[in-house]
């Protein structure tokens, strides 16, 4: 009888452990990765039995055959109108099985350009990547520190790097570059988006901006928007300055 008892729990311990690894497996439709353009991801909600069913938010997971071929890219903030919350995800425990996304980037990424809508970072192996953070240092620094992160440098905002007194140091810079929506809005964080240029290398050109009720007129080096900004041009930066781009907008109501 105790050895018949042996055998039954050791079916059962077999079989939920069988049910454990298909409900992790992503061959299982609720944990399924998606594919956008650059950007393999998954739903919050769909890894993560901690998180609020109602989260769709996005977590970037990987890079599609034509993402691992870039050499510059902009996490969107948003696909198919999700917000972008997350780049790698940390194991969180449920149940058993280790179901960690991590981020590996290929040799050809150099610079890696994070909207303020990202808020952790996480699993993520970069050694050759810059990171271009525009917002939530802070809080994204603390998600980096509780994993395994491998990142070449990073950039912040001339402003949010000395507003936070960051020493001097190896591996946090303050950009050169400032991309700037020009106007004024309820839960718009600024920059829309930082670069840090070498002598002789151009800009990349950011993502379209958008705003209600107008259209995107292009990137101009004043407030008043005079005088556009060529992007088949170097830009001449002195060490310590930093050159500031405007959007421009023209209405359509």
């Amino acid at each position: 009888m105790k050895k018949l008892s042996k055998n039954i729990i050791g079916l059962l311990l077999c079989s939920f452990l069988i049910a454990s690894c298909d409900i992790l497996s992503n061959d299982n439709p609720n944990f399924k990765i998606y594919e956008d353009g650059y950007f393999q991801y998954i739903h919050l909600c769909d890894n993560s039995k901690r998180q609020d069913q109602r989260d769709k938010s996005l977590v970037i997971v990987g890079f599609t055959e034509s993402g691992v071929e870039q050499e510059t890219i902009d996490i969107p903030r948003e696909i198919n109108g999700y917000e972008v919350k997350r780049i790698g995800i940390k194991d969180e425990g449920a149940g058993i099985g280790f179901h960690s996304r991590s981020v590996t980037c290929s040799e050809k990424l150099k610079k890696l350009y994070i909207p303020n809508t990202i808020k952790n970072i996480e699993c993520f192996n970069g050694e050759e990547v810059s990171l271009m953070i525009c917002d939530n240092f802070v809080e994204i620094e603390r998600s980096m520190s509780a994993s395994s992160t491998h990142f070449k440098r990073i950039y912040l905002p001339n402003k949010l790097f000395k507003d936070l007194d960051i020493k001097p140091n190896d591996s946090v810079f303050s950009a050169n570059v400032s991309f700037e929506l020009n106007f004024e809005a309820e839960g718009i964080s600024k920059p829309y988006r930082i670069d840090n240029v070498e002598n002789d290398e151009k800009l990349t050109i950011p993502p379209t901006p958008v705003r209600e009720g107008f259209s995107f007129a292009g990137w101009y080096t004043e407030q008043e928007c005079a005088n556009i900004w060529d992007f088949n041009e170097s830009p001449s930066i002195e060490e310590g300055s930093e050159l500031v781009l405007y959007a421009g907008w023209e209405s359509i109501s």
